[in-house]
C-alpha cells in the first residue's frame, strides 16, 4: 500500500497543474479577447490628446492590476490544494509555500513531506507558465496600443 500512496500525490499534483493553468488559460482568453476587440482598444490610440492618453494609461493599469490579481488567485488555489493534500497543518503554511514557489523555480526554504516533494517543481512550472503567457497578452496589448513601427523606434 505504500506503493500506492506516492502515485496518487502525484496524480493529485498533475491534476492541481492541469487545474490551475486551466483556470489561468481561461481569464487570459477573456482579457486577450478584451484587448482585441474592435472597439475597446482603437479609441485609446495616442496622440488623441491628454484625454486619450489618461484613458491608455487607465486601460494598462486596469490590464496589469487585473493580471497580478490573476497570479495571487492561482498562488491562493495552490495553497488550498496544499492544504487538502495535508502537506501542511494549517492553511497559512500552504499558502505561503504556495507564492514561495510560485517564481521561485522550486527553491523553497519550507520543509515538505517527502511525498509531496514535486508540489515544488509543479507549482514553479505554471508560474513560470502563466508569466510568459501574461507577458504576452501585454506585448499584445502595447502594440495594440502604440502600434509596431518597422523601424525600431
Amino acid at each position: 500500500m505504500d506503493a500506492v500512496g506516492p502515485v496518487l500525490a502525484q496524480g493529485y499534483i498533475f491534476c492541481g497543474v492541469v487545474g490551475v493553468t486551466s483556470f489561468h488559460v481561461f481569464h487570459l482568453h477573456w482579457l486577450n479577447r478584451y484587448v482585441h476587440a474592435a472597439g475597446q482598444i482603437r479609441h485609446l490610440k495616442p496622440g488623441g490628446g491628454l484625454a486619450s492618453a489618461s484613458a491608455s494609461t487607465g486601460y494598462v493599469i486596469l490590464a496589469i492590476a487585473i493580471l497580478t490579481t490573476l497570479h495571487v488567485v492561482n498562488c491562493l488555489i495552490w495553497g488550498l490544494m496544499v492544504w487538502m493534500a495535508g502537506a501542511f497543518d494549517n492553511v497559512a503554511d500552504s499558502v505561503f509555500y504556495a507564492f514561495e514557489d510560485y517564481t521561485a523555480l522550486g527553491l523553497t526554504r519550507v520543509e515538505i513531506l517527502w511525498r509531496w516533494r514535486f508540489f515544488a517543481p509543479a507549482i514553479s512550472f505554471t508560474g513560470v507558465l502563466c508569466f510568459a503567457w501574461a507577458g504576452a497578452i501585454l506585448a499584445a496589448m502595447f502594440v495594440r496600443l502604440y502600434g509596431a513601427s518597422s523601424d525600431g523606434s
